[in-house]
């Protein structure tokens, strides 16, 4: 028995820490950089690359950026004064009735796979 009553080889109760999250499919490893990273932009934040690479170390951002698109997160750059900035967005209509026009078409590739 352990101090929750259980056995010893049961789970630890839900209130620990969770480091890492499965979200629509894909397993993210939230100490990585790239999950450090999408957690920030979850929680509302915008990011220049310079931001990107010197906050999370991330040397190649877009490549970062285009991973977690692949993954089906909705990750928009902006564009201004010759910086882009990177928010995480909710997808317009246009673009999910693209996304199952080109599901019905057969055009899908998995790209994470």
């Amino acid at each position: 028995m352990n101090t929750f009553g259980g056995d010893l080889h049961a789970p630890p109760p839900f209130n620990k820490v969770i480091l890492s999250v499965f979200y629509y499919g894909v397993f993210l490893n939230m100490k990585s950089k790239q999950g450090r990273f999408l957690a920030a932009l979850q929680k509302g934040q915008n990011f220049t690359e310079g931001q990107v690479a010197s906050r999370f170390g991330i040397k190649n951002v877009s490549a970062t950026v285009s991973n977690l698109r692949s993954q089906g997160f909705c990750i928009y750059a902006n564009k201004t004064n010759g910086m882009t900035t990177y928010r995480l967005g909710t997808p317009t209509r246009a673009v999910i009735a693209a996304g199952i026009r080109a599901l019905r078409n057969g055009e899908y590739v998995n790209l994470t796979a």
